[in-house]
């Protein structure tokens, strides 16, 4: 006949047989002495000299599977917080199953364990959903870089002249003035250029007022117009490195806060609407990042937000056959300057 005793420490069973009624021995979960009571109706039975009081069989210990499913389900939704999607109906759950079970953990007098559990979805998660934040944030913006040339960053410029104000021919009409041409024309003109240049004219690098550089290190070319706009203090072109054929013309500007940005950016989408017709339904990335586009054919205009103290507005005209050729330039110019003897 076998007896359980169940440790008033830890809460271990043990299964004991008949020789060790009245016995005293060490609880195998925690060390705790523990005495096999007799019970009423059994006569105690003398122990045989030199035996032993074992235990035949241990459950298994539900207290610590709490505290472990706990931590499990920790790690889970620890892992899909990284993913750069939006899973917070997937991670949210597993907190959650894991902050209740650090309850029962504690209920169950497994106090480090349940007390680090809730300490780790209180303050760890927290942590973690910041740091997953700025890699999704990185993740995108990476993203978006890849389709569209990033914006200029702190641009250190050598100027000699400034850019004229915008011509008042140029700005736009103030509220009560005479009514905008219709923004859907039926013959949208091709993109031809802005800021007085023109796509694929050849440009003098020796007349720039001023240089910059993207940050993948594509020169910038600074130049003086009389065509400005409003939203735009700096204006660069970009040029085929053999040829100097311009093959993007961009103008900057900087705006006190995003949504003044988002303001004004309605504002040169209308206009483009008006000249060139609709814009080209964008992706999520470019939603993100507050990406406007028209195409052309083989041209296209951008207009970007970018930076979250300092926000820049810029607008982008590109040529894609002109892009190309300039990126084959630049491969065979670095191709006959570089050293091959290590090849």
């Amino acid at each position: 006949m076998e007896t359980r005793v169940e440790c008033g420490k830890c809460g271990q069973h043990v299964l004991v047989d008949d020789w060790s009624l009245g016995q005293t021995f060490a609880c195998p979960g925690c060390g705790e002495s523990l005495t096999v009571p007799i019970p009423a109706q059994v006569a105690t039975k003398p122990t045989p000299p030199g035996h032993a009081v074992l235990a035949k069989e241990t459950q298994t210990n539900v207290k610590q599977g709490a505290a472990l499913g706990g931590w499990v389900c920790f790690g889970l939704g620890g892992m899909f917080m990284f993913i750069p999607i939006p899973t917070w109906f997937i991670y949210g759950p597993f907190f959650f199953v894991s902050f209740i079970l650090g309850i029962v953990a504690i209920s169950q007098r497994r106090i480090a364990s349940g007390i680090g559990l809730l300490l780790a979805n209180l303050v760890g998660a927290p942590i973690l959903f910041i740091i997953a934040l700025a890699i999704g944030i990185a993740t995108w913006t990476a993203a978006l870089d890849k389709s569209l040339p990033r914006a200029v960053e702190h641009p250190n410029l050598s100027v000699t002249n400034q850019a004229s104000e915008p011509s008042p021919g140029r700005r736009v009409s103030e509220p009560g003035a005479e009514a905008a041409p219709s923004p859907s024309p039926a013959a949208p003109d091709n993109i031809e250029g802005a800021f007085g240049k023109k796509l694929g004219e050849v440009f003098n690098p020796d007349y720039a007022i001023g240089t910059s550089k993207l940050t993948d290190g594509t020169p910038m070319y600074e130049f003086s117009t009389p065509n400005g706009f409003r939203s735009f203090k700096r204006y660069y072109v970009m040029i085929t490195p053999t040829t100097h054929k311009i093959y993007s013309i961009w103008g900057v500007g900087s705006v006190e806060n995003t949504e003044a940005g988002q303001k004004e950016q309605a504002v040169l989408m209308e206009l483009l609407r008006q000249k060139y017709g609709s814009e080209e339904k964008q992706g999520v990335f470019d939603t993100i990042g507050d990406v406007k586009r028209i195409d052309r054919g083989n041209r296209y205009i951008v207009t970007k937000i970018s930076g979250f103290s300092d926000v820049t507005l810029d607008i982008r005209y590109y040529d894609g056959d002109l892009a190309k050729l300039a990126e084959k330039e630049r491969l065979a110019t670095e191709a006959k300057t570089a050293d091959k003897s290590g090849l």
